[in-house]
């Protein structure tokens, strides 16, 4: 995939050891990471794939409270996978690939979900992620997507300045002009936004998905 471009999830790599705590500090990450939870029910014969999944921290979570449950987490970065299995404490499978090529078979997971991801990657590469999802999630899974949305006051504004200096004005202009929801329902027609609320770098929103 040659129009892949690994971006760190601070944009540089001297930052990705700082990553959980400055996530913390800058989206609310604990009340976010409780919410997406709050859309998943699982039992034992379940899956889920968390796709950039960055060190782990929502899967450590959520296969906690499902511990019979299978996990995957994928990342192109090989330095955030590194941190994300010296922190595994629940046998969760980490593979390194690109989120538009995704090494399993058609219908193979009951949730996939994404987080603070889609802002990284150009317009393109998040629509073949998505036919990519689309095409791993089974038609009774869930898809649960989490990422920036377009600022509503003048404060997110300024946060999300901060937000687009770093990881670059072209790729999370769909961020700031609301435009990850049209994406998103380009190939689940059906997501439904059902959470979004504002934190020190803008508004953040959760949407919930199903294959029609």
């Amino acid at each position: 995939m040659s129009d892949n471009k690994i971006v760190p999830a601070l944009r540089f790599d001297f930052l990705t050891n700082y990553d959980d705590s400055l996530v913390a500090l800058t989206t609310n990450a604990s009340y976010l990471r409780n919410v997406m939870l709050s859309k998943i029910e699982m039992n034992e014969s379940q899956s889920l794939l968390d796709v950039a999944c960055g060190t782990g921290t929502f899967l450590n979570l959520v296969s906690s409270k499902y511990e019979e449950s299978k996990f995957i987490g994928i990342d192109a970065d090989q330095k955030i996978l590194k941190k994300a299995r010296m922190k595994n404490k629940n046998n969760i499978a980490f593979i390194n690939t690109y989120s538009n090529s995704l090494p399993f078979d058609d219908n193979a997971f009951d949730f996939v979900c994404t987080s603070l991801f889609f802002h990284h990657i150009a317009d393109k590469i998040k629509v073949e992620t998505l036919l990519e999802i689309k095409r791993v999630l089974k038609h009774s899974g869930q898809f649960v997507f989490c990422d920036w949305d377009r600022p509503m006051s003048f404060l997110e504004h300024i946060g999300f300045f901060v937000v687009r200096l770093l990881d670059g004005f072209k790729i999370t202009k769909a961020n700031q002009n609301g435009d990850i929801d049209k994406i998103l329902k380009s190939q689940f027609p059906n997501a439904i936004k059902t959470d979004s609320f504002s934190v020190p770098l803008g508004r953040i929103s959760v949407w919930s998905a199903t294959i029609e």
